[in-house]
């Protein structure tokens, strides 16, 4: 960048302890949300996929101070652009899941657009590779085992916002798909008869002999409802958080 190799690394740290507690927060407010907008774990799979490209990014910095590596390969420096358009398009798709229904397109598109990048980068590692081996290989064996060292943080920078792109369509868009819908739907009809069940069994054992105590069954019916009423509100904590350590 611009800035120099030394700052450009200290910001990349900022930005990945930054990340660190962002992944905290959202991890706490999943676990005290009794509503969310689509499972828990695909929640927390995506805040940890971002999380992990973001420390694949710091560890290529740190490898990159460690061995005071001043000039980059050609297909390092364009693998590095390819990363930058990847978290740029993460960054583009966090806010659009809080309205999956509308935004499933874009969505889509996006995390095709990742995965193209992250292909057009396991290429440009293999001729880097092979470019790095063929210059260095036999004349400056350790230039070779340290441009091969952070070609392959580079190529795990790929791989994991790849990962994120993978954590969008398993969580958010898995909504807009009829067969997973349909699967929802009957997942909250077993737990909709199990509660009400439970709570008739409940109600009944609480109010032997008196039939104005316990739990109506129509109320047991809107609690278990409740998380299904509400398709597309996401939780405000997970993507506003993430979106600013994007």
């Amino acid at each position: 960048g611009e800035e120099g190799i030394p700052e450009s690394c200290r910001r990349i740290a900022e930005h990945e302890h930054a990340a660190d507690d962002v992944t905290r927060d959202v991890l706490v407010s999943v676990r005290r949300s009794f509503i969310t907008p689509f499972d828990r774990s695909a929640i927390t799979a995506l805040a940890s996929a971002m999380d992990d490209s973001l420390d694949e990014m710091w560890q290529t910095a740190k490898a990159i101070t460690r061995y005071e590596v001043d000039t980059f390969e050609p297909q390092m420096v364009e693998m590095s652009r390819l990363a930058a358009a990847a978290a740029r398009l993460v960054r583009e798709a966090v806010p659009l899941l809080r309205n999956v229904g509308r935004n499933g397109h874009r969505l889509h598109e996006i995390t095709e657009e990742i995965v193209h990048l992250e292909g057009k980068a396991d290429d440009l590692h293999e001729k880097g590779l092979k470019a790095l081996f063929l210059a260095h290989g036999a004349e400056r064996p350790m230039a070779f085992f340290v441009g091969r060292e952070i070609y392959s943080h580079v190529e795990r920078v790929l791989d994991r916002l790849e990962d994120v792109a993978g954590d969008v369509v398993g969580g958010g868009l898995m909504l807009l798909d009829p067969a997973a819908r349909f699967g929802d739907a009957m997942l909250a009809g077993q737990h909709r008869r199990h509660c009400v069940d439970a709570g008739d069994h409940v109600g009944h054992r609480i109010g032997a002999g008196n039939d104005d105590v316990g739990m109506p069954r129509e109320h047991v019916e809107e609690a278990i409802l409740a998380r299904h009423d509400r398709p597309n509100e996401i939780h405000e904590a997970a993507p506003l958080a993430i979106a600013t350590a994007a």
